[in-house]
């Protein structure tokens, strides 16, 4: 999740067609132990339109109706063939008492994919949905910033602690999510304030790849660690101007990162996607990925989840933007700019490591 000063300085000219998303509330609000407006299951039907967003190869834009009771969403999982999508929201952080209404919290998706006769992403259909639990029991009150399939179950991690959670299970789907989860890996919160840990991946061999947002946004370092499944991590330094956003692993073992930077109304987002091994890092110098596009555009948007799959022997790449739609009107309208976007957006891969 960007800070709260990046979303005020933010307002995007995005000339796209939007995606409607209606949503039919039901069930009451409910109040928890630590002050959070929890809203019960809140069923959607979304349509999709695609729209254009340059250097990809297709998009969809999602909008909700109501933005309290959907947010945008964090994180992203892919099936390999690229036919189903995983997702959840770390909606919403805000204080309770800053919020204009009550909120769907920590809600996950799971939804197909749809494509046309030249692989390009035209829509998805969604199949289910629900909201994370705490390993108490409590829904989440935010904070959940990004997972990793591990094959025995989502990996999750958060902004405002160390600790990996396991959703455990045999199959990869959304309903994982509906049960009590269980620290997967424990450890010390390194980041400070926002900078959470925002991205983790898998290798094949168990260990996990962790970047943490910058503690020092001014800074062209971020701090990431190689976790083994023991929890012993192996702690590095990573060149990076913009802040780290998500992870995947490639099938050649190799990591791609999303990394983003507002750089005011008139440039927009800066995304730059990155590469590197995990032989490249090492404890005593400075790591310096391979970069595979670094462009600003107002037609980007604050991307927080990647994932990459294969579909008719080609090789995709999707990153997916976080609309931080529970922040209130007095922080956005009422200073006379505009939201954040969600958006799903598709790269050929090939072309991207050609380049």
């Amino acid at each position: 999740m960007i800070g709260i000063t990046g979303l005020l300085q933010r307002k995007m000219h995005i000339g796209v067609i939007t995606l409607a998303m209606a949503i039919t509330a039901c069930g009451d609000a409910i109040v928890d132990q630590k002050g959070n407006a929890n809203s019960q299951a809140i069923p959607a039907t979304l349509t999709s339109v695609p729209v254009p967003v340059e250097h990809s190869h297709a998009a969809i834009q999602l909008q909700a109706s109501n933005r309290l009771q959907y947010g945008g969403f964090s994180a992203l999982w892919l099936s390999k063939d690229c036919s189903q999508m995983i997702s959840f929201s770390d909606y919403s952080q805000v204080s309770f008492f800053s919020l204009d209404g009550q909120v769907k919290r920590s809600g996950w998706i799971q939804a197909n994919l749809s494509f046309d006769a030249n692989d390009k992403l035209t829509g998805f259909n969604l199949v289910d949905q629900g909201q994370l639990k705490d390993a108490d029991g409590d829904l989440l009150s935010g904070a959940a910033e990004s997972l990793a399939w591990d094959g025995s179950g989502f990996l999750v991690s958060f902004d405002d602690k160390g600790d990996l959670y396991r959703y455990a299970g045999v199959q990869p789907q959304g309903a994982l999510f509906n049960q009590l989860p269980e620290i997967s890996i424990k450890q010390e919160r390194l980041g400070k304030d926002n900078a959470g840990l925002e991205s983790i991946t898998e290798l094949p061999d168990g260990r996990v790849l962790a970047l943490w947002e910058k503690n020092d946004k001014q800074k062209p370092v971020t701090h990431g660690q190689l976790i083994q499944p023991d929890g012993q991590s192996l702690q590095f330094s990573y060149s990076s101007d913009a802040n780290p956003g998500a992870a995947t692993t490639l099938p050649d073992g190799s990591f791609v990162i999303a990394e983003r930077k507002y750089k005011g109304p008139e440039q927009g987002v800066q995304l730059r996607l990155t590469r590197f091994l995990p032989s490249d890092i090492q404890t005593d110098r400075l790591l310096t990925p391979q970069v595979l596009l670094d462009h600003t555009s107002i037609s980007y948007d604050n991307f927080e989840g990647i994932a990459n799959c294969q579909r008719n022997g080609k090789q995709w790449l999707f990153v997916l933007s976080d609309d931080n739609g529970d922040w209130p009107e007095s922080w956005v309208e009422g200073k006379g700019r505009q939201r954040q976007k969600t958006l799903l957006v598709q790269f050929d891969l090939t072309q991207l490591m050609a380049q």
